[in-house]
């Protein structure tokens, strides 16, 4: 085979290859999770606010956000974030509210969370 007949074959394959993705059906939107979404879901805090759950200030406005935990007999500790140390107080005089606003945030990121690499990595998603 000589040199030009190589290049010929070589483009021709590149050529079939680059057709092959193009034919590819794309993903119908939600049948599956994004690469983008797994890295999201991957990268993301465990927290699911990031906004002071008593003043709505964003964490970090003021300085570190304060981390406490939460005790309740029979229940799990839990983590809660604050703006500054002066919400603490507020929240204290009424956990179970802002504890259901840290569980509701917690929900609307379920789905998100749902992806793994493994889910995106599988045929149907492709």
């Amino acid at each position: 085979m000589n040199t030009k007949s190589a290049l010929f074959f070589v483009l021709s394959v590149f050529a079939t290859a680059a057709v092959a993705v193009a034919a590819t059906p794309a993903k119908k939107s939600g049948s599956c999770c994004s690469p983008q979404q797994v890295a999201q879901v991957e990268s993301a805090p465990a927290y699911p606010l990031t906004v002071c759950v008593v003043s709505g200030e964003e964490l970090g406005s003021m300085g570190k956000p304060v981390d406490y935990t939460h005790q309740e007999a029979g229940q799990s500790d839990r983590l809660v974030r604050f703006c500054c140390a002066g919400c603490i107080k507020t929240f204290k005089k009424d956990p179970a509210k802002y504890l259901a606003q840290i569980d509701q945030a917690a929900q609307a990121v379920a789905p998100v969370a749902s992806c793994t690499r493994e889910s995106a990595a599988k045929s149907a998603c492709h």
